[in-house]
């Protein structure tokens, strides 16, 4: 509560993406992943530099993969390696799609 209790009173404030990002750690924690979700994709659109943006990619796309929506999971798993791609969160991005057996890239017809 105290996390969400930032996020209202400072909206904008660049601290508050922390918060956020701490919030779907919270709901995703808990199994709610439609409000992870959305807490990571808060964090992703309004605060684009904030050091938790690899991670909420990461954590999003896990949480998508919960709600049973594989092709929005991998977009995200492949958006977050294409961005970050050294980070240590596309590698395990990597090994996720990989155990999938999903490609990394996705594939184009000839």
């Amino acid at each position: 509560s105290e996390f969400k209790e930032i996020t209202r009173l400072y909206p904008d404030d660049p601290l508050s993406g922390n918060a956020y990002y701490y919030v779907g750690e919270i709901d995703y924690r808990e199994g709610k992943f439609t409000a992870a979700v959305k807490d990571y994709d808060f964090v992703i659109t309004r605060f684009p530099d904030n050091q938790k943006i690899a991670v909420s990619r990461l954590h999003k796309g896990m949480a998508l993969f919960q709600l049973k929506q594989n092709e929005a999971g991998i977009r995200e798993m492949r958006e977050l390696i294409a961005r970050y791609p050294n980070s240590p969160e596309a590698v395990q991005a990597r090994s996720r799609l990989n155990g999938m057996g999903v490609p990394i890239v996705p594939r184009h017809p000839a």
